[in-house]
């Protein structure tokens, strides 16, 4: 599965991004910085894919040989659980695998001793299986289930609980049940998380921001437009509202009257669209003057 995802990673990056790459190119505009490390990367890749082949394949084989060991599992199990977002959900998935297998064997009629064994290696965690291998010798020697799974911290305190009252009621496989059920909605809850969080993710480091952190310092298409402007480039302006016409209507003689005054701005106003009668109330009031008593 890891290699099918790095084969198809693999024709993202060299086969579809360079496309994309040509028609963010034909735009003209500044791209973010995400956005040119990942185009440089693509380049990179496909410039040198057999160095990158050869660093993966080494990668691989050196990961195959510590998980071999048994000390570089169990170091590697260990991180799993510590990780930041997925370890609780890497956590949550070996124990419902653990509870559901524990509880089909124990209902199935086989010795609980035995029922350990084979569900520590379908929880397929070393740290997990460790306190399950003490939780065995514990029922072996006559002990409780639940207080090796308690010592070893690695269980959270509801599943040690509900594994002590299903020993002292009797219903030990209804109460695995519940607990498998319970973390396979909790896992599936937390995998659909973490896949809606990824597509936005993905658009923040495909497009990237287009302003730089800064507060002082503008979008970086604002510096663009004033750099054309000053070195003598066209000038954008905003469209005209379709009601505006493209010169205000003004008669020819400039009255001397204020209230003549005050009718030319009216007819000029009235003329205007909605957007520039704000402007020209501001206008006219720099030019009309109350009346001297």
């Amino acid at each position: 599965m890891f290699g099918f995802a790095l084969i198809v990673v693999g024709v993202l990056v060299t086969v579809v991004l360079p496309q994309i790459t040509e028609l963010l190119a034909s735009l003209n505009q500044p791209l973010p910085f995400y956005t040119r490390a990942i185009i440089e990367m693509a380049r990179f890749m496909k410039s040198y894919w057999w160095a990158v082949a050869a660093a993966l394949l080494a990668v691989a084989i050196l990961i195959r040989a510590v998980l071999r060991t048994q000390a570089g599992r169990a170091s590697v199990d260990r991180m799993k659980l510590r990780l930041p977002v997925v370890g609780r959900t890497v956590r949550l998935l070996a124990i419902s695998r653990f509870t559901r297998t524990l509880s089909t064997l124990l209902a199935g009629g086989l010795p609980i001793v035995r029922a350990l064994d084979t569900a520590k290696h379908v929880a397929n965690n070393v740290v997990l299986g460790a306190a399950i291998d003490a939780a065995r010798d514990s029922v072996t020697e006559g002990q409780s289930l639940a207080q090796p799974l308690r010592a070893s911290g690695e269980f959270p305190p509801i599943v040690v609980h509900m594994v002590e009252v299903g020993e002292r009621s009797g219903e030990l496989e209804s109460m695995l049940e519940k607990i498998a059920q319970t973390y396979e909605d909790q896992v599936e809850t937390s995998v659909t998380r973490l896949t809606a969080l990824l597509e936005p993710l993905l658009i923040l480091l495909m497009v990237g921001s287009s302003c730089s952190s800064s507060p002082r310092r503008s979008c970086r298409c604002s510096r663009s437009r004033v750099r054309s402007e000053s070195e003598g480039g066209p000038r954008m302006s905003a469209p005209l509202a379709s009601n505006q016409p493209r010169f205000p209507i003004v008669s020819r003689s400039e009255p001397k009257a204020s209230g003549d005054r005050v009718t030319a701005r009216q007819r000029t106003f009235e003329a205007e669209s909605p957007v520039s009668r704000v402007a020209s109330r501001r206008r006219a009031a720099t030019f009309i003057r109350p009346a001297s008593p």
